[in-house]
């Protein structure tokens, strides 16, 4: 029993196919019972990455610091926990690592409480200029957020 204590400790929680899927939304029935308006807000996203997690997360822990954040790594449950004091108030980021396989892991970024544009402008900041090397971000993704930032900007 000691063994996998010690071997769990040094590598992030394992997601079969059951999980990955339900971690996507593939199945999960909550959706059904959403509004329209509830289903466009994305609460998580997720991206993957070739990296050691703790390789990751030790990035995203800098990236969020250099952007003011104040953060709390936890190493043990790969996860990352970032606060930043916005004019709207505090908003919250937890930044969560799982292990596909040997060579990837699933990284997962979700909104904490607090304002969503301030949130999103955070998100947009974090994905769009901060994760380059760290996760692999689709082209696609990286365009949105980059529009978003943008669009962000010129409206100040």
């Amino acid at each position: 029993g000691e063994g996998k204590s010690a071997e769990a400790a040094s590598t992030p929680k394992r997601l079969n196919a059951f999980d990955l899927i339900n971690q996507c939304g593939g199945v999960a029935l909550n959706r059904m019972l959403l509004t329209q308006s509830e289903r466009q807000v994305k609460k998580v996203s997720q991206f993957t990455s070739n990296l050691a997690p703790t390789e990751v997360l030790q990035g995203i822990d800098a990236a969020l610091q250099d952007m003011g954040c104040d953060t709390r790594l936890q190493p043990a449950a790969f996860k990352v926990k970032g606060a930043l004091l916005t004019s709207s108030g505090m908003i919250g980021i937890i930044i969560q690592s799982y292990a596909l396989s040997e060579d990837v892991h699933l990284v997962e970024i979700r909104r904490g409480k607090g304002d969503i544009l301030e949130y999103f402008k955070l998100y947009n900041e974090l994905v769009s200029n901060r994760l380059e090397g760290l996760v692999n971000i689709p082209p696609s993704v990286a365009e949105a957020a980059a529009a978003a930032a943008g669009g962000a900007a010129e409206a100040k």
